[in-house]
């Protein structure tokens, strides 16, 4: 059984995630949630941690804070940090079924930024001097 605390249990329902990433996002979040997109979802203390397999896996994390729902995720919305439709999946996922998700140890802020960090793989040093004048170019895989 889930050990998630109390305050994701309240702030965490289908109206906040709809209020939070707005109507666009919440509809494919809803997609990828039927679709069955969600995998290794896990309760982390107060937060979840999933992966969602969309274009490329993203990895997302969503968790209460001071009463507030908050989220990552490493797909280009959620590092711009936009609560996009992988954190409504997520969400909707641990909503129609708390008791599927499995228990991890806590981990400390710093060591969950870590391993999201980690599996940012277009986080890669470049030289913008080695970029072609005038055009615009998304680094990465």
């Amino acid at each position: 059984m889930s050990t998630t605390s109390n305050s994701l249990k309240t702030i965490l329902t289908r109206d906040a995630l709809l209020e939070m990433a707005g109507d666009r996002y919440f509809e494919r979040g809803d997609n990828y949630f039927r679709r069955r997109s969600v995998h290794d979802l896990a309760v982390d203390g107060d937060g979840l941690t999933a992966q969602v397999s969309g274009s490329a896996d993203y990895y997302v994390e969503l968790w209460a804070e001071e009463e507030q729902l908050h989220a990552t995720c490493t797909c280009l919305l959620g590092v711009d940090d936009i609560f996009c439709n992988h954190c409504v999946a997520v969400g909707l996922t641990w909503l129609a079924n708390p008791s599927t998700a499995k228990t991890q140890p806590s981990q400390t802020s710093t060591e969950k930024t870590g391993c999201l960090l980690s599996s940012l793989e277009f986080c890669q040093p470049v030289d913008a001097r080695s970029l072609p004048v005038g055009r615009n170019f998304f680094v990465g895989s």
